[in-house]
């Protein structure tokens, strides 16, 4: 047996064809109410996204390491810094935007999405292959409070550049 995949607030309408110019509709179903989602039964927040609201979610030494690689990233020619739900990601802003990297904050380590899945200066092996994820990233590592920058940036510096 199959998933079952549920649309949400659906209504029901008829729809009467009287003479060249009268059209009645009638409501058959109409939901009474539309639920909105909560998280431990509170309402999901709204609003702006920003540095903090990211870096409050993982721990101080992750902090530190998430702003050593920023610095580096935003050292880069024409890179735009952006803020979202989920994350925070890079984009060249030269001719067609591109995102190059994206960052998924996690409590005790961040996830770094990079453009390609493999890199021939990747001697460590720590680019994982998520292509099969359709993510548009290809190419993912663990960001740990153990990691190397410098060699996390040099892989971050490969993706920035295939979109030049």
């Amino acid at each position: 047996m199959g998933a079952v995949q549920q649309e949400k607030n659906i209504e029901l309408k008829t729809y009467t064809y009287y003479e060249p110019d009268i059209l009645q509709i009638e409501n058959i179903y109409s939901p009474t109410e539309i639920k909105t989602n909560k998280k431990n039964g509170k309402k999901r927040e709204t609003g702006e996204y920003n540095l903090e609201y990211h870096l409050k979610i993982t721990s101080p030494e992750m902090q530190k390491m998430v702003n050593l690689l920023r610095l580096k990233i935003l050292e880069l020619l024409d890179v735009k810094e952006n803020f979202g739900k989920s994350g925070i990601f890079y984009r060249t802003i030269k001719g067609l935007e591109k995102s190059f990297a994206r960052l998924e904050f996690r409590k005790k380590w961040v996830w770094l999405l990079i453009r390609e899945p493999y890199y021939k200066s990747d001697i460590k092996k720590i680019v994982k292959d998520v292509t099969s994820n359709e993510w548009g990233y290809k190419g993912m590592i663990k960001f740990t409070p153990d990691s190397d920058v410098n060699y996390i940036f040099n892989l971050v510096k490969q993706s920035y550049e295939s979109t030049l």
